[in-house]
């Protein structure tokens, strides 16, 4: 087993996140209704595209999967912040 700290994590694989229409719409809806308090849209967010953007927590479009020795680290990436990370 590799004791170092510094995972090495190689090239990943890089999958659009498809979300059906109607949640589309749905968590469309959510986000821009003005009376959706903060914790609605997290909830809404998590349940429809299964997290947030790594780096700036907005909803991911984009998923990175990266094959390590015994496992896959799945990252997730909105469009503007996944072009820092190709």
């Amino acid at each position: 087993m590799n004791n170092d700290n510094n995972i090495r994590k190689g090239k990943p694989t890089i999958e659009p996140i498809v979300i059906p229409e109607d949640k589309k719409q749905k968590l469309d809806k959510v986000l821009n209704y003005k009376h959706t308090s903060h914790s609605q849209k997290e909830r809404a967010i998590k349940q429809i595209v299964g997290g947030f953007c790594c780096l700036c927590e907005n909803p991911p479009t984009q998923i990175l999967k990266y094959k390590l020795e015994d496992a896959t680290l799945i990252e997730r990436y909105c469009d503007k912040c996944i072009e820092k990370v190709k």
